[in-house]
Formats: structure tokens, sequence, C-alpha cells
């Protein structure tokens, strides 16, 4: 089980306890993965086909110059590529980033 922040359109972000597997993070987001690295080791995961299928605007995020569209979630990879837990300090940091519907400041 790993630690990871799942943000939902005009939702607060909320910590999740998820199995550390694809099938687990494909099914939060409602389909295939994409991510969007956000610092070392750290990524926004998203469904990637967000655009075509009708998925509710979550998050404008700058560094893509793009709204993310749908459940997204913000997940730690090891240097194995595998998945970890969010550390508290992500979880702080992630949440402020993301805390406000339409906003990733």
């Amino acid at each position: 089980m790993v630690t990871i922040l799942v943000i939902e359109p005009e939702q607060a972000p909320v910590t999740r306890e998820v199995v550390a597997e694809l099938r687990a993070l494909q099914a939060v987001v409602g389909g295939y993965l994409e991510a969007v690295p956000l610092a070392p080791g750290i990524a926004l995961w998203c469904n990637e086909e967000r655009n075509l299928h009708g998925l509710r605007p979550n998050r404008l995020l700058p560094e893509i110059g793009d709204i993310i569209y749908g459940t997204f979630i913000i997940a730690r990879t090891g240097s194995d590529g595998n998945w970890v837990s969010l550390t508290d300090k992500d979880v702080t940091h992630y949440s402020r980033k993301f805390r406000n519907r339409g906003s990733s400041h």
C-alpha cells in the first residue's frame, strides 16, 4: 500500500492508501495514466484521455499550460520506478498547491 493524494473536481485534495499497482491507480483516475512531472520523483497522474470523455474540468496547471480534466492523483516513485508513499511534506505541499478549485497556486 502507498499513500497518494487524490484531487477530484471541485473537491479539496484527500490522501488515500492504494495498492501500488497500475490497475489500482488507473481505477482512481478512471482510465489509462498520463504522467505530468512536478518535481524529481513526483508526478501528477491523470486520465490520458481526459479531454475525450466529457470529464469535468478540475485544475489549471501552468506547468503544462492546460487544464487537467477529471480526477487526478499526485504520487511518488522510487529510484526503481515503483510507486512509493508520499511523505508528510509532499502531502502538505501538494494539498496547498491544489486546495482551490480551478487553481494550482
